[in-house]
């Protein structure tokens, strides 16, 4: 008996070895898509700190105090500002015209990731933040196509807006985001000698 069971568990372990390395199976596609995307997010990103339009002109050398920057206030020209604050994730407070003091309450801080591009210049004191508004949840393979040691996979990937997007949506009917609830894409994959792989 104990001799049969060896032999089975070989036996066994050589058709999983065999399965592995040959048709790509659906259940292994989405896995190694899933994976793949599973970083995927859209953010909106925000000013945070002394904010003028003169944030977005990097270069010192153009600003004049008293001049007008090329780019617009972006307090009143991003609504996201408006809803955000509506909503209860950011302060605003008018500092003179078209300079503001914008910071994240502590519903914002749960939600918001780390700041970026620190800024300073005149009438700008800020850096970036990343607010997520919609990030990858699922992926259904829909069809396998092998060609040798290639094959091309299509898959519905399935995206969910986070509770920031749905409170700014409520208060803005108009906004949507860029990514879309469901999305079709192919994807390649190669056939190693050790399985298949996603390129």
């Amino acid at each position: 008996m104990i001799i049969r069971k060896k032999r089975l568990a070989v036996i066994i372990g050589m058709t999983g070895l065999l399965v592995s390395c040959g048709h790509l199976s659906r259940s292994n596609a989405t896995h190694q898509i899933e994976e793949k995307q599973k970083d995927v997010e859209e953010h909106a990103f925000l000013w945070v700190g002394t904010v003028s339009h003169n944030c977005d002109d990097k270069k010192d050398e153009d600003l004049i105090p008293g001049a007008h920057s090329s780019y617009p206030d972006p307090v009143q020209s991003d609504k996201v500002y408006a809803v955000l604050s509506a909503t209860g994730y950011i302060t605003i407070r008018p500092i003179k015209e078209h300079v503001w003091n914008v910071e994240l309450t502590n519903r914002g801080k749960e939600v918001a990731g780390r700041g970026i591009f620190p800024t300073k210049t005149i009438d700008c004191d800020a850096w970036e933040v990343p607010i997520t508004l919609e990030k990858f949840d699922s992926a259904n393979v829909s069809g396998i196509v092998e060609d040798g040691a290639d094959a091309k996979v299509e898959v519905d990937l399935r995206y969910v807006l986070t509770p920031v997007a749905l409170a700014i949506m409520k208060q803005d009917p108009t906004f949507s985001t860029s990514l879309g609830s469901l999305g079709h894409k192919t994807f390649n994959f190669v056939k190693y000698d050790d399985g298949w792989r996603i390129k």
